[in-house]
This record gives C-alpha cells, sequence and structure tokens, in this order.
C-alpha cells in the first residue's frame, strides 16, 4: 500500500466511508432477523449509516479532503449498503423487486462507466448533487419500508414513485456527464 493511500484512509471523511461500508454486515444481519427490535435497531444503525454519508462529503470538503480514494469509496459504499438493503428488503417482501431491479441496473452502470472513464481518461467523477439526492431519498423509502406500518401505505408509495423517479433522472444526467466527458476531454 503506497503511503499517499494510507494518508487518505486515515481523512475523517474517507473513514467515514469506509465506517458505513463496515455497517452492512450488521444492518444486513439485523434485517434478516425476524423480530421487530432487530428491524429496529437496523433502521437506527441505517440512519447513522446516512448522517456518515453527508458528513464525509462535509468534512472533505471543509477541510479541503477530496481525495480519488474518497471519490471511489463514498459512492461504492452508497451503493453497496443500498443495493444489499434492497436485496433483503425484496427477500423480506419490504419492497417491490422493481425498484430493486432499477437501483441495481443504474448503479451497475453508473459504476461500469465509471471504471471505464477511470481507465480511459484517468479521470475519477465525483458524485453530484442529483445523485447524492436520489440516494437520500431512496436511503428514506428503504428505512420506511424495513419499517413499515399500515398508515405509511401513501407515504411509502410517494417515496416509492419519487425515488423511481429520481433514479431515472440522476441515471439520464450521469449518462450525459459521462459521455461528455469521454467525448471532450483530452
Amino acid at each position: 500500500m503506497n503511503s499517499q493511500l494510507k494518508k487518505d484512509i486515515f481523512l475523517i471523511s474517507n473513514f467515514l466511508s469506509i465506517l458505513r461500508l463496515m455497517l452492512v454486515i450488521p444492518i444486513a444481519l439485523l434485517l434478516f432477523r425476524s423480530s421487530d427490535t432487530a428491524r429496529y435497531i437496523a433502521v437506527l444503525i441505517g440512519i447513522i449509516a446516512v448522517i456518515t454519508d453527508g458528513l464525509d462529503g462535509y468534512f472533505a470538503r471543509k477541510y479541503n479532503q477530496i481525495t480519488d480514494l474518497g471519490k471511489i469509496i463514498d459512492p461504492l459504499a452508497d451503493k453497496i449498503l443500498m443495493g444489499v438493503v434492497s436485496l433483503i428488503c425484496v427477500i423480506k417482501n419490504f419492497m417491490p423487486i422493481f425498484f430493486f431491479m432499477l437501483l441495481l441496473s443504474r448503479d451497475i452502470i453508473i459504476l461500469m462507466g465509471g471504471l471505464y472513464l477511470k481507465n480511459k481518461k484517468r479521470i475519477i467523477p465525483q458524485s453530484n448533487m442529483l445523485g447524492k439526492v436520489t440516494a437520500g431519498v431512496v436511503a428514506f423509502y428503504l428505512l420506511i419500508s424495513i419499517l413499515f406500518y399500515p398508515q405509511q401505505y401513501v407515504l411509502r408509495n410517494v417515496f416509492l414513485w419519487i425515488g423511481s423517479i429520481l433514479i431515472i433522472v440522476s441515471f439520464v444526467q450521469y449518462a450525459i456527464r459521462f459521455f461528455n466527458i469521454f467525448v471532450y476531454k483530452e
């Protein structure tokens, strides 16, 4: 491991992204349990994960800690966390499979596009604001789906459809951005 990578790992912004990635395991284990208490604890840890997502970007900007590692680990942690939680939600019938497939397809294509740009253009694109808003809406939808109560039916469906639309719109925005980087950046 080179010395720059060692330094980057210990920056507060990157540490928070790594922490979020590590929170996937307890959340997943708790979601597979059948008790309400396990779901509540999973949601609590999920809220901590969402907070780390906001804080890592804040600290990266405030302390000028924007690194290539951070550009990779932050969105990767988001995608892994949401992918695992979404898959479990589909298995547990907390959410429809179409939403999982939409989210998974978008994230895989964005990840492949980012890897392609990194390898061909030596550019690591950062997440954009619409991507962050989409992640926040999807995270909120997942949290209320895990805690689902019949009284939340309308709220849950509103966030399902808002999340679906944002996933599509953010994908289009990322696709345009990747195309412009590929075509116009030497």
